[in-house]
């Protein structure tokens, strides 16, 4: 997930990704190589996107011109890349059968989260698709959700989800839409004013600033 080394010489590249090399972009890179790899496997951006990055940072580090060739991967990736990975390394694989897109955040909470054009909001985000928990009513989700709070404001992104209550059995029926909405308030989030392409209401949370040490 996070190859060491560098990449020299010559590339090659369809002529979109390369436009997308040579302007930059690398975020809209990570997300139409995920989107390519996902109709060729079927795996969702969420398990694609931080494996992408990983294999990225090679090619990269090569195209610095200060002519080191030692990196660490949070120094070649964009802020919302970085806020991705780091919530990778610090969650794990879900254990429950098909539902692998899921990463386990917590004592019995899972969440999916991965770059995504929103294009309804016309930006680029860190796209927070769910939450849920096994374990409910004892703070665990807002925990988990503190932290990814915390993860998107220490590298200066915006959040977004979409607001959906669903069941989950055998565990107990989920927050109503409206008490979803009102829980996602209190860590920050507010009404965006679109809905998505399923028509749920989106919720953005702009990053808190985070001052300088003196």
């Amino acid at each position: 997930m996070f190859p060491t080394g560098s990449a020299d010489g010559d590339w090659s590249a369809c002529a979109d990704c390369a436009s997308l090399v040579k302007g930059g972009d690398r975020d809209l890179l990570v997300m139409r190589i995920a989107e390519k790899l996902l109709m060729r496997t079927g795996a969702p951006p969420g398990f694609l996107q931080p494996r992408i990055i990983g294999a990225f940072s090679c090619f990269w580090a090569a195209q610095r011109t200060d002519g080191m060739r030692s990196y660490v991967i949070d120094d070649l990736c964009t802020p919302r890349q970085r806020t991705l990975i780091e919530f990778f390394r610090h969650s794990k694989p879900s254990d429950h059968p098909g539902r692998g897109f899921e990463r386990a955040v917590g004592d019995g909470v899972y969440a999916s989260v991965y770059l995504k054009d929103v294009t309804e909001l016309g930006r680029i985000a860190v796209y927070f698709y769910d939450i849920r928990s096994t374990n409910r009513e004892r703070g665990h989700a807002s925990a988990a959700l503190t932290r990814l709070c915390e993860l998107a404001d220490a590298n200066g992104v915006d959040l977004v989800l979409p607001v959906k209550a669903y069941e989950l059995p055998p565990y107990p029926v989920a927050l109503t839409d409206e008490e979803l909405m009102a829980w996602y308030a209190r860590h920050g989030f507010a009404e965006a004013g679109k809905r998505s392409e399923v028509g749920s209401p989106y919720m953005l949370r702009v990053h808190a600033a985070i001052s300088e040490p003196t």
